[in-house]
């Protein structure tokens, strides 16, 4: 009952889907997909998967077209042959959405290190016929990730675009080997985009955060630098892109066991950077 008089609730507030996820859901009314979240996110809880991305619906807001970069990396007259990578696609929205914008399905390629969040979005998306093959569980981290995937995909370097939104953070002491990982999967030119969580300020190397769990916080001078290590010039970041949602923020607070407010305004950085 708790669950169903919070739903109704969040109903009444008219929680925002981006149209991008409407667009997804032909013929369906914005109730009728808010009904579906809601479904997907008591799954969720049954399954005891604790994500902000899940209890806070925020999947619908699809964040990979809030990006300062976005139509750098994928240029309209280009879109239908490109061939993109997400790293921690989550439910894999984004991905699907650039389906729809024109990129050939077989041109996308999804990976997240937990299989019920890929369910949980064909459940969302019932589509599983459809992409079914598109999206695996793999973890970037492992020694041969590029290999795996470049075996995946047929080819070397076989990336135009490489998205990974909302990850850096999550892997603090891992962003080297992520990001090399990363720039050995791009073609000559080919771009890596995404957001993470960082300051409007000048230092020079990435900090950890937290408590109970660790993060890491990136400046623009800091994730330029490490993405110049592994071959990503030029790089290209927005501190004023997106704020943080102030639920966000006190679940930012919680869970890592800190007080955020002080110091340089934080936001979820926009970035670019561009294989040499």
């Amino acid at each position: 009952m708790q669950t169903d008089a919070r739903q109704a609730l969040e109903t009444e507030e008219n929680i925002s889907i981006n149209p991008k996820i409407l667009e997804l859901f032909p013929g369906a009314s914005e109730k009728q997909v808010l009904e579906r979240a809601f479904r997907v996110r008591q799954e969720a809880i049954e399954k005891e998967i604790s994500f902000r991305c899940i209890e806070g619906l925020i999947f619908l807001r699809e964040g990979l077209y809030s990006n300062t970069f976005f139509e750098e990396a994928f240029r309209k007259e280009n879109m239908k042959n490109l061939r993109v990578l997400e790293i921690g696609t989550g439910f894999g929205l984004s991905l699907r959405c650039l389906a729809k914008e024109g990129i050939s399905v077989e041109n996308i390629y999804g990976v997240d290190i937990s299989e019920i969040f890929l369910e949980l979005g064909f459940h969302f998306m019932d589509d599983k016929a459809k992409f079914g093959d598109r999206f695996r569980v793999m973890d970037a981290l492992e020694e041969n990730f590029v290999e795996e995937i470049e075996a995946w995909a047929g080819t070397d370097r076989p990336f135009d675009v490489i998205v990974a939104n909302l990850v850096l953070h999550i892997l603090p002491g891992n962003n080297e080997k992520f990001v090399q990982h990363v720039s050995r999967l791009l073609r000559p030119g080919g771009a890596f985009l995404g957001q993470t969580f960082g300051v409007e300020d000048y230092f020079e190397e990435a900090y950890e955060f937290g408590i109970q769990r660790k993060a890491v916080m990136h400046s623009p001078v800091s994730l330029s630098s490490l993405f110049n290590r592994h071959g990503l010039d030029p790089v290209h970041v927005d501190t004023k892109g997106r704020e943080i949602d102030k639920d966000d923020f006190k679940w930012i607070e919680a869970t890592f066991g800190v007080d955020m407010r002080p110091g340089k305004p934080k936001s979820l950085m926009s970035f670019i950077g561009f294989r040499r």
